[in-house]
């Protein structure tokens, strides 16, 4: 029969068995129900890029179910995004065609504060492994530039030009970019331009790309160039709030597949749910994603930078700035 020590140890691990079991039948369980929803049969492509429980879990009260709990919801965060708080929570799968990145949030970035600055860096077993990034306008007035690059900012991506809002969707030339470009780079900044898009459709992708590639002409070699897509709060005569995700991804493929073609990087900017709810980020997986999030993102893929702030303070800029962490 054993002793005491004996059966307890056979009662604990039979206790762990069913525990292990019951994880694996749920998991089971759930990619059986949301298999068939997330992939088509036929091409085994995904069929949708948003899913949402179709009932509601429960699991108990008691120290098994916990445990169950435990893990389900661990399984869960590994291999989706999740959209609002667990278990009332939608769910983005996470691609495996595209590369992830390894971060962890909380724990890889570090503010370095000198009295002067406070800017947040990416760090691997003590060093910094990220330079600082500022994005700017015509919304920054003059910008002293040496007094930038002296406080720690190493690239400037500057907004090149915008398409307007309304049925005609005319481009248009940010009105401080040469100045803003140009003098970044004397002063010894790498520099990028970026467009706002308003693109609806793949030519009109194609069309901010052409306009950007132009007006590029005269200031000098430019390895990358930035496409920012984002949703629009302020104004009712927006064009792209409200299209579809295949229009608004096939609209930036236009716009990076010319960029591309010219001989240049593009480079996609967007927010952490326009990212993962308004684009199929299956078919821009080619391109360089820059995020914006500006609480710890659940972002799973990998970044050319994170935005982490709009309100940020530098040294040479008056007024707020948006400060990035920049990984490239």
């Amino acid at each position: 029969m054993g002793t005491p020590n004996e059966r307890s140890k056979i009662i604990r691990l039979t206790w762990w068995c069913i525990i292990l079991s019951v994880i694996v039948a749920v998991e089971g369980v759930f990619l059986f129900i949301f298999g068939k929803k997330l992939f088509d049969e036929k091409s085994g492509k995904p069929v949708a890029l948003k899913y949402e429980f179709p009932y509601e879990m429960s699991f108990g009260d008691s120290e098994i179910a916990v445990a169950v709990e435990d893990n389900y919801v661990k399984y869960l965060h590994k291999a989706y995004v999740l959209f609002g708080e667990y278990p009332d929570c939608e769910l983005v799968k996470i691609s495996p065609n595209i590369e992830r990145n390894n971060f962890d949030f909380e724990n890889d970035f570090v503010y370095d504060d000198n009295g002067t600055t406070n800017f947040l860096y990416h760090v691997e077993n003590g060093e910094k492994t990220s330079r600082v990034a500022i994005d700017v306008s015509d919304y920054q007035n003059e910008i002293d530039w040496k007094k930038v690059k002296n406080a720690g900012v190493s690239v400037a991506v500057v907004r090149l030009g915008f398409r307007g809002y309304g049925s005609k969707g005319s481009l248009n030339l940010d009105p401080k970019f040469s100045n803003h470009f140009d003098n970044a780079r004397k002063a010894g900044l790498e520099v990028m331009p970026y467009f706002f898009s308003e693109a609806i459709n793949y030519d009109e992708g194609v069309e901010e790309a052409k306009f950007a590639i132009e007006n590029l002409k005269n200031h000098g070699k430019i390895e990358a160039i930035v496409v920012d897509t984002e949703y629009i709060y302020t104004d009712d005569t927006v064009r792209a709030n409200d299209i579809s995700i295949e229009d608004r991804t096939s609209a930036i493929k236009g716009f990076c597949e010319t960029v591309r073609s010219a001989g240049y990087t593009p480079i996609i900017y967007a927010s952490h749910g326009w990212f993962l709810l308004n684009m199929d980020l299956e078919q821009l997986k080619d391109y360089e994603f820059w995020l914006a999030a500006y609480d710890n993102p659940d972002f799973p893929y990998v970044m050319a930078g994170w935005q982490y702030t709009p309100y940020g303070s530098c040294p040479g800029v008056e007024g707020d700035v948006d400060i990035s962490v920049w990984m490239r």
